[in-house]
């Protein structure tokens, strides 16, 4: 007896200590993902500064690297579960009574515990199954701003791997065997049987729905021309300014974007100096109305309609551009005459 004592114990403390790490990493890039802001997206070379550790790392880094360890994580986890489980179902009937070490799931063995079943059970299946899908969504949504088809299709698979792996080990996890003298556990209990099905099923629609629903958007944002007219545009996924003051980064320099997707790109009542949008640079449903560009530059950028209405504009030239439409033809100089756009043009 005290040899599968000291088994499970080992076995106990090692999966709460990566449950812990767990839970603690998963809030971690939340609260980091969150800090995020779309000024930070805007710029090519942005950092993101990681809370409390006050280090900074490439955000375009950041975001490809944290699924990554969302998913490493989990599925180290899972598998290490999937171990200790193997280990509680081997006790005979006079190993029911040892007493478990403290960990969330010991507690669905632990006899006369029926009561406190149900609760363990939802608040381990809930961190275990949908937190980590939670927060992959997350990431993805955020960073959709970026607009990089690379980075949110990785981020995008990251969430089907997690998704398969969560629906292959589910049963595993959460279905105990009867017929192994488990009855202080969860077999018997209604909650085993109803909520488990409950919630893979939820997991199931929930995670089809918000995969059309996410990533569809993210498509229509990519290829729409004419996103206002788009009833599945429901989620924000371009870069908003909007009453911000952009100016020179942080090196005293000019701000230069190149081969950037700046779809529906907002700043309207903002302030842009010192910026210049150079070759690749995709600006179709860009929106600079009444706002100022100073000492801006567009080399050859295309897009199909920008905003300009009531634009201010100083020391703006469009070189090269391939722009199809403005919303408004004319713009003012910062002394309030009104000019045509067009006389920003550069050949």
């Amino acid at each position: 007896m005290e040899n599968i004592k000291d088994i499970l114990d080992d076995s106990s403390q090692h999966n709460r200590a990566s449950w812990l790490l767990f839970l603690s990493v998963n809030a971690y890039i939340l609260i980091a993902v969150f800090t995020t802001t779309d000024e930070q997206l805007f710029f090519n070379n942005s950092y993101l500064k990681l809370p409390l550790l006050g280090i900074e790392i490439p955000i375009l880094w950041f975001y490809i690297l944290v699924p990554f360890v969302v998913v490493f994580l989990h599925s180290n986890f899972v598998i290490n579960l999937i171990n200790h489980r193997a280990i509680l179902e081997q006790r005979d009937s006079g190993d029911k009574d040892i007493e478990l070490f403290p960990f969330l799931y010991n507690f669905l063995f632990r006899k006369n515990n029926q009561n406190g079943n149900t609760i363990v059970l939802i608040t381990f299946l809930v961190s275990m199954f949908i937190l980590p899908l939670v927060v992959l969504f997350l990431i993805f949504v955020i960073f959709a701003k970026y607009q990089s088809w690379g980075v949110s299709i990785w981020h995008f698979a990251c969430i089907g791997l997690d998704f398969v792996m969560i629906m292959k080990f589910y049963d595993d996890l959460h279905s105990f065997s009867s017929g192994d003298g488990l009855e202080y556990g969860i077999s018997n209990n209604w909650a085993e049987k109803v909520m488990g099905k409950l919630l893979k099923g939820f997991l199931i629609i929930a995670f089809g729905i918000l995969s059309l629903w996410v990533f569809g958007n993210f498509i229509v944002t990519m290829i729409d021309d004419d996103i206002n007219q788009s009833s599945v545009f429901i989620i924000d996924m371009c870069i908003n300014l909007d009453g911000k003051t952009i100016d020179i980064d942080s090196k005293n320099k000019a701000i230069i974007l190149q081969d950037r997707n700046l779809r529906y790109f907002k700043c309207q009542n903002g302030e842009l100096n010192n910026v210049i949008f150079n070759d690749g640079v995709d600006l179709t449903g860009a929106s600079f109305d009444n706002s100022r560009l100073n000492d801006v530059k567009f080399n050859r950028v295309s897009a199909k309609v920008i905003g300009t209405k009531n634009l201010i504009v100083n020391n703006v030239v469009f070189s090269e551009c391939n722009i199809k439409k403005f919303t408004q033809e004319t713009v003012y100089t910062k002394d309030f005459r009104e000019i045509s756009i067009h006389s920003c043009f550069k050949n």
